[in-house]
C-alpha cells in the first residue's frame, strides 16, 4: 500500500469531512461549518493551510495550520504565526511500521511551511500522542498551562481526589474501566452546554458594589477589542485582540460561550465561560478588566450565578494576585506528570527554518521560550 502527503486542494474538501469524524465528531453538518469558520472564514490566511496525506486517491490522514497573529502588546506590529491543528489519521491506516501518516505529514508540513517563508509554528491543543510525537520531532514545550480548578459539588470533588491520587494517577488507564468510577465521570458530562448555564441564563443581569453585571450569549467585538487596547497585558505576547478576531473566534461552530459585562453603557470589564457538551467543565476562556477590582467582580458574579459543577482556567501566565484570588475561592490546581515522558498540555512551539538556534527563537526581540513574554488564555487554543 503506497502513501503520499499533498497539500490540501478543495476537491478532497468532503473526504476531509467525513476523516475529521475520527476527532471532531459524527455529525458531518457541524464538520462542515466548523471547517468553513477555522480554515475559510479564517481573518489571517486567504485559503486553508492543511496538509493531507493520501492512499491511493483516499484522504487517510491530515494536519492542519490555521493562521493566528500575534503581538507585543496591543500598539506594536502583529505577526502571522500559525497554530497547529485537528491532526488526524483513519485508524486503518495506524501503526504502518515504516510509514507512520502522523511523522510524515509533519515533516512535509514544516518544509512546506519553511519554503513559504513562515518562521514559527505554535501548538495549544496538543493531546497525548501528538504532543510526544512533537517534542520528539523538536518542537519546545515553553511551559505547561498550569490549569486551575473550582468543583461545585461533592461528587465533582470526590472524582478530583481519586483522579489526582499518585498511585491511582499512575494506573489509571485501568482505574477508569472501574465500573462505578465510570458512571461518577460521565455524570455531566453529556449535559448539553445550555444546561450547564441553566442558572447563569435564568437572569439577565445581576447588580453588584461595583456596578451592574449583565450576561449575554453574544460578544461584544467592538467593546471587548477597546478594552483589550486600553487595559492590555503590557508587553507580553499575546493573540491581536482587534473587533475582526473577536467576531470571528467566537463564532466557533459546536461550542456555546456567555459573555458577563461589567457596567454600561460603557463597560469596564468582560470575562468569557464556554462550555462543551462533551465534558462536564465550564472554562474561563478569556477576560480583560480595568482594574483588579472590576475583574475580582467579574469572577465572583460567575461563581455567583454559574452554580457550575466544575470552573476551570490557565493559570500559567496569571499575575499573583489573581491566582492567589482563585485559591481564595477555592480554584486549586490540576495535577499532572511530572516526569519528562509524562503528557503535559501547554504552549508548543517550533521554528520553521532548521540553522536557527533554540537561543534566538523570537518574536519581537523577545524570547518565545521564556513563558515570562506570554499572555496566554485559553481562547488562543482551538479546543475552546
Amino acid at each position: 500500500m503506497s502513501y503520499h502527503v499533498i497539500r490540501y486542494r478543495p476537491a478532497f474538501r468532503d473526504q476531509v469531512l467525513l476523516l475529521q469524524k475520527h476527532l471532531w465528531g459524527p455529525d458531518l453538518d457541524l464538520n462542515d461549518a466548523y471547517f468553513a469558520w477555522k480554515y475559510e472564514r479564517n481573518p489571517y490566511l486567504r485559503e486553508p493551510l492543511i496538509y493531507l496525506v493520501l492512499s491511493g486517491s483516499k484522504v487517510i490522514g491530515m494536519r492542519g495550520f490555521f493562521g493566528a497573529e500575534w503581538q507585543l502588546g496591543a500598539s506594536e506590529p502583529a505577526h502571522l504565526c500559525l497554530c497547529a491543528g485537528d491532526l488526524v489519521v483513519d485508524p486503518a491506516h495506524r501503526g504502518r511500521g515504516l510509514f507512520n501518516p502522523l511523522r510524515s505529514v509533519m515533516q512535509f508540513a514544516i518544509s512546506d511551511l519553511a519554503e513559504q517563508g513562515h518562521a514559527y509554528v505554535f501548538n495549544l491543543s496538543a493531546n497525548r500522542i501528538n504532543n510526544l510525537a512533537s517534542l520528539r520531532m523538536g518542537w519546545r514545550l515553553v511551559a505547561p498551562n498550569e490549569e486551575r480548578r473550582r468543583h461545585g459539588s461533592w461528587q465533582a470533588r470526590a472524582m478530583s481526589r481519586i483522579r489526582n491520587h499518585p498511585v491511582l494517577q499512575r494506573n489509571w488507564d485501568r482505574v477508569r474501566q472501574i465500573p462505578a468510577l465510570q458512571r461518577a465521570s460521565q455524570l455531566g458530562a453529556s449535559q448539553s452546554s445550555v444546561r450547564k448555564f441553566r442558572t447563569l441564563d435564568a437572569v439577565s443581569s445581576l447588580k453588584t458594589n461595583r456596578g451592574v453585571v449583565t450576561i449575554t450569549r453574544d460578544p461584544r467585538p467592538s467593546v471587548m477589542a477597546d478594552l483589550a487596547r486600553h487595559v492590555g497585558s503590557g508587553q507580553r505576547l499575546r493573540h491581536v485582540r482587534s473587533e475582526e478576531y473577536f467576531a470571528w473566534r467566537y463564532q466557533s461552530p459546536g461550542q456555546d460561550y456567555r459573555f458577563l459585562f461589567l457596567g454600561d453603557p460603557d463597560p469596564r470589564g468582560f470575562l468569557v465561560l464556554q462550555a462543551q457538551w462533551k465534558t462536564r467543565h465550564v472554562s474561563i476562556v478569556d477576560w480583560e478588566a480595568a482594574s483588579a477590582e472590576v475583574r475580582d467582580c467579574l469572577l465572583e458574579s460567575a461563581l455567583r450565578l454559574g452554580a457550575f459543577d466544575s470552573l476551570s482556567i490557565w493559570s500559567v501566565s496569571l499575575p499573583k494576585d489573581m491566582t492567589d484570588k482563585l485559591s481564595d475561592f477555592g480554584f486549586a490546581p490540576v495535577h499532572t506528570g511530572q516526569n519528562a515522558i509524562d503528557y503535559r498540555p501547554g504552549l508548543l512551539v517550533k521554528a520553521l527554518k532548521e540553522d536557527v538556534p533554540v537561543d534566538h527563537w523570537r518574536i519581537a526581540d523577545r524570547k518565545i521560550l521564556d513563558i515570562a513574554n506570554w499572555d496566554l488564555r485559553m481562547i488562543y487554543s482551538d479546543f475552546y
